[in-house]
């Protein structure tokens, strides 16, 4: 499914004036993998053209938007780096244009707040953007916040106002990257994979990076780890090297699919091996994850024996664990053809005909796409507050060794195109342009609100326990967008409706809340702009039922 409109990577196009019309010409975009669709802006030459959020974000209280033509906007909390030379700017202001380089063409940027929370930690947001180049940019601070953090996002020590403005990331030799075709972000940290298939790693170590070390400035995260839990990937932990494929991000932890097939993971409270907790310093295999894609897909996972992994077959977990492990030793030591090249994921999905189209983490809550289209969810903590809502199925069992267990892999969701998360909702967009949603919300941050409700704050704090079509939502969406607590659809023809966040900000992993002391905005109003005021009309109430806005 192609928007008629589509302005995303996703960019790098020609434009030319025609008869007072911007055409926005196709050409190959200078990400690996990646060619625009054409379209044609409907509006003068001397109006700016399309904006939309950012595909997916995290920060906690800002918006990011991109222009079709390139150009990055910063709105919400700006308080450790406007993008534009300013350490501190107001809330409610207008989104400020970020400031980089003539001829610089972003496609692709993110946000991390530590905790998610602006409320807790005010100076504690950093932002990544990566541009038609292959360079990825960053500002703003982690953890430990303020000028100190500063010094982690992959640019050295910094000083003065250099961490309120965009740079380039570079080594610690002050070399720079190789080309980058694909950028994702964890909480206080970054992850980017060059066209040789080395994932690049930088931020403050705390629980989730990829490394046994802190990185002020990025280093190679190719080598796995043996064991679960914290630690060094040396020694006897030392699980050698892998090219990747594709890498993911998520809240606290993040996964990559390597050149062999397999599903590695790392994070805080990371399903590393079945139902347990840990903060997992080093990529360790994800064997939950891992024996459901074996189970999905035997014609390109089996062992040297070309036996596969069938558990309607291997009817006792001792029989399942041997043919796992059978499995992995195989195919450790080979390439997946379907799989031996890394990707860039311009769509949020990897369509390479690997079988992982698309990995996900929300706090103590994986969820893993399929080629096929099937949806898989499953939790890694035994309280609920975090995990149990985010399942989006009924949970028959708390032991994961039980099918339809809550604590393994089982399909939530079938014949999903891409899904989206908000701090504490999933968004699933369908095959059909159907988008279901389920999670907390309180504030229409998942289903949004029925006709008649007028104030989504009032609904209630009921989590939406199973998959439930979006209220007022049309069924042509072809691309979903997301932050922390908004979620925006696009349909085939380039209307856009918004739901969830005005003013209502993440905090704390997995809720949204509505803090007056900052007026936030979030949803704006882009069918009421002008040449003057290219951002339209802001929604300033704290959230807000399904809204068209474009």
């Amino acid at each position: 499914m192609v928007s008629l409109r589509t302005r995303n990577l996703r960019i790098a196009a020609g434009i030319v004036a025609v008869a007072g019309v911007v055409a926005i010409a196709a050409v190959p975009s200078a990400i690996a993998g990646f060619r625009d669709t054409t379209y044609i802006v409907g509006t003068y030459a001397t109006d700016t053209p399309p904006l939309m959020p950012v595909r997916q974000d995290q920060s906690g209280a800002s918006v990011l938007y991109l222009s079709s033509t390139g150009e990055l906007y910063l709105g919400g909390k700006r308080t450790w780096g406007d993008g534009a030379g300013n350490q501190s700017v107001a809330a409610d202001s207008k989104p400020t244009k970020v400031s980089f380089p003539a001829g610089t063409v972003i496609v692709d940027a993110m946000g991390t707040t530590n905790d998610f929370s602006t409320i807790t930690w005010t100076n504690c947001t950093a932002f990544a953007a990566l541009d038609s180049q292959g360079r990825v940019w960053t500002w703003g601070s982690v953890l430990p916040c303020h000028a100190a953090g500063s010094h982690y996002i992959g640019r050295g020590a910094l000083t003065g106002n250099a961490p309120y403005s965009p740079g380039i990331v570079q080594t610690e030799a002050g070399a720079s990257l190789p080309r980058i075709i694909d950028l994702e972000i964890i909480e206080n940290q970054f992850l980017a994979l060059d066209e040789q298939g080395r994932m690049w790693a930088w931020g403050h170590e705390y629980q989730n990076l990829p490394l046994s070390t802190v990185a002020k400035y990025p280093t190679v995260a190719n080598t796995v780890a043996v064991l679960p839990g914290a630690g060094v990937c040396t020694g006897a932990n030392d699980g050698g090297t892998v090219t990747w494929h594709s890498i993911w991000g998520g809240t606290n932890g993040a996964a990559a699919v390597a050149t062999n097939g397999l599903i590695y993971t790392w994070g805080y409270d990371n399903a590393g091996v079945n139902a347990i907790q840990v903060e997992q310093r080093c990529p360790l295999l994800n064997e939950p994850a891992n024996r459901a894609l074996f189970d999905a897909y035997p014609q390109l996972y089996r062992d040297a024996q070309g036996r596969t992994y069938d558990e309607s077959v291997l009817l006792t977990e001792t029989d399942r664990t041997a043919r796992y492990q059978s499995i992995v030793t195989h195919m450790k030591g080979r390439d997946l053809a379907v799989c031996a090249k890394p990707v860039a994921k311009p769509e949020l999905v990897d369509t390479s005909g690997c079988p992982v189209r698309q990995f996900g983490f929300s706090a103590r809550a994986p969820r893993m796409l399929l080629a096929d289209h099937d949806l898989y969810t499953w939790r890694v903590a035994t309280e609920t507050v975090s995990g149990a809502p985010l399942l989006g199925r009924t949970s028959t069992s708390t032991d994961y060794r039980v099918a339809g267990s809550g604590y393994r892999p089982a399909v939530a969701l079938r014949g999903v195109d891409h899904v989206v998360a908000g701090i504490g909702s999933l968004k699933a967009l369908m095959l059909d342009g159907t988008v279901m949603a389920w999670g907390r919300n309180p504030y229409c941050e998942a289903v949004s609100a029925p006709t008649g409700v007028a104030d989504c704050s009032k609904t209630g704090a009921t989590d939406v326990l199973l998959p439930q079509k979006v209220n007022n939502v049309p069924t042509d969406i072809v691309r979903l967008y997301a932050g922390v607590c908004s979620t925006w659809a696009e349909s085939a023809n380039g209307k856009v409706w918004a739901w969830g966040a005005g003013r209502v900000i993440g905090h704390d992993f997995v809720t949204c809340y509505d803090y007056a002391a900052v007026a936030v905005t979030r949803i704006t109003d882009f069918r009421t702009r002008t040449p003057d005021n290219i951002f339209g009309t802001p929604v300033t109430t704290p959230t807000s039922r399904t809204l068209r806005v474009r």
